[in-house]
């Protein structure tokens, strides 16, 4: 028998995430997964500037931007010409320090967060495949059994995250449906060398009347990851050897190319799902064990990183005692609507560029580019495009963990993702991002006098105080005097307040 707090049932980028940030705080966790190790074939490719931010939290921003390539534009090709040219790489100098995307694939993401994991005294039982599993009062109990050794073994924990994919056995066992549907269209990915002159650090999307093809500049030389639909009609059938693959996808480029080497090369079908709630007692879903949608903007993964980190410093202040477990409500409230959003988001979007209607492919190919470039102009509208590509955008101000106590003309609210400012302190620059490092609240104080107000004793471990003048960047953001942000561990406002009241801030606590 195994004990530990929190088993994680799946080892890619959701389960590993879920697994590092309960270490950050103390948490014993056991990884179970029945694959023998990494995938390497994984499709998943960007990561986002809100993603790079948990990764700075992390330490590990470095490595990704250090491991990984830059994507500077996103170019889309209707009939052989470029239409639309958007750049995904401005204004993060007033909203974030990373660039909105960020190419480096989903088995990088999983080795590098497994080797941060193993440097936090973790590990992954590996070939270990879930079997069944039992909730009691106090705790879930799996059967699972190690596949190399024909071993049977029970695991016990107090809490359970599945994160374990779309063809997740915890939601199995949890009898929870995956409502949604299959998209009717075949679709390949390519990891292959490419000998052409395409523009560096910029992602081509090709929409045709019925097809479409993508290609994404790895890092190496001429190294790109293909990503494209196959037609049924055309084709006669779902088995596609790697010559036919060669020859839709340079019948499909905006451009001439030569197809390389070929590492490797898939071809699947694309789904949109969903359950309708992400908890049942004592087990949670994240991933796309919960939510699986298309690979339109590039979201999917970074949404299974966004889930565990939600998640997971929520149990670690139940089991570490800070709150009850009342809190743990939040965690379906605040990522269930933001999942079904991003499914019905990119389900449009994905059948606008997909859909072979006349109708649709003339809009999409005559009107479409005229109005992107119209609304992509300006700094205004091209900030607004990097926030929501990004998922900076995204808030839960609807939260039950959200409290405001301000008359201040503020230009963000409880609830929402911390604001990013920077300033100048003994001719260095700071950014407030790096003061937030820690496994803890935050109360960060902003004000050009340094304060350490009395905390309530039973909360010392769980806060700390970061003191942050009253710069140029707050006044732009509306803030004209002294303010109190209680930030959360994922760095999201829980509270907003113009005075520091230690009853208030012990009520916020105590009151889940």
């Amino acid at each position: 028998m195994v004990e530990a707090q929190v088993i994680v049932i799946g080892a890619g980028p959701t389960g590993l995430m879920a697994a590092c940030q309960l270490a950050r705080f103390g948490i014993k966790v056991i990884v179970i997964d029945k694959k023998s190790g990494i995938n390497l074939q994984s499709r998943a490719l960007l990561v986002t500037a809100r993603s790079l931010e948990v990764y700075q939290q992390m330490g590990l921003s470095g490595q990704v931007i250090n491991g990984g390539s830059p994507v500077g534009h996103i170019s889309v090709f209707f009939n052989n010409q470029e239409k639309i040219k958007l750049k995904t790489n401005l204004y993060q100098d007033d909203v974030s320090a990373f660039p909105c995307f960020h190419i480096f694939e989903q088995s990088r993401n999983e080795e590098l967060l497994l080797a941060h994991f193993e440097a936090l005294g973790g590990r992954v039982m590996w070939d270990t495949e879930m079997q069944d599993l039992v909730q009691g009062a106090t705790t879930v109990t799996v059967c699972a059994k190690q596949l190399t050794r024909d071993i049977e073994l029970v695991i016990i924990g107090r809490y359970l995250i599945g994160c374990d994919g779309a063809r997740s056995c915890a939601r199995h066992l949890l009898k929870l449906a995956f409502s949604g549907g299959t998209y009717e269209k075949m679709f390949y990915v390519i990891d292959a060398k490419i000998n052409t002159s395409m523009p560096a650090e910029t992602v081509i999307a090709a929409p045709g009347k019925s097809d479409f093809v993508a290609f994404f500049p790895m890092r190496g030389s001429n190294i790109y990851r293909i990503l494209g639909s196959i037609n049924h009609k055309l084709s006669g059938g779902d088995c596609y050897d790697e010559q036919e693959l060669r020859k839709w996808v340079c019948r499909n480029s905006p451009f001439p190319i030569e197809l390389g080497e070929i590492n490797w090369s898939s071809v699947y079908q694309l789904h949109h799902r969903s359950v309708k709630s992400f908890r049942v007692d004592k087990c949670f879903l994240a991933g796309d064990a919960a939510h699986i949608h298309s690979p339109a903007g590039g979201q999917g993964m970074n949404a299974g990183l966004q889930d565990a980190y939600n998640l997971s410093w929520k149990l670690a202040a139940v089991l570490n005692g800070y709150t009850g477990p009342g809190i743990l409500e939040s965690y379906n409230h605040e990522r269930l609507p933001f999942a079904r959003w991003l499914i019905k988001f990119t389900d449009r979007l994905f059948n606008l560029m997909m859909s072979s209607q006349p109708v649709i492919a003339f809009f999409r190919s005559h009107i479409l580019p005229f109005i992107i470039t119209k609304l992509a102009g300006g700094r205004y509208r091209e900030k607004g495009f990097y926030k929501s590509l990004s998922q900076i955008w995204l808030h839960y101000r609807k939260s039950a963990l959200s409290e405001s106590y301000t008359t201040q003309p503020l230009t963000f609210r409880a609830g929402d993702r911390c604001p990013y400012v920077s300033y100048t302190y003994q001719e260095r620059p700071i950014d407030l991002y790096s003061l937030l490092t820690s496994a803890n609240f935050h109360l960060v104080i902003i004000s050009d006098e340094q304060e350490f107000p009395a905390i309530p004793e039973r909360l010392k471990p769980l806060l700390k105080i970061v003191n942050v003048p009253l710069c140029q960047d707050w006044h732009r953001l509306g803030v004209k005097k002294k303010l109190y942000l209680l930030i959360r561990p994922d760095n999201y406002i829980a509270m907003l307040s113009d005075i520091f009241d230690p009853e208030v801030l012990k009520r916020y606590f105590d009151k889940f």
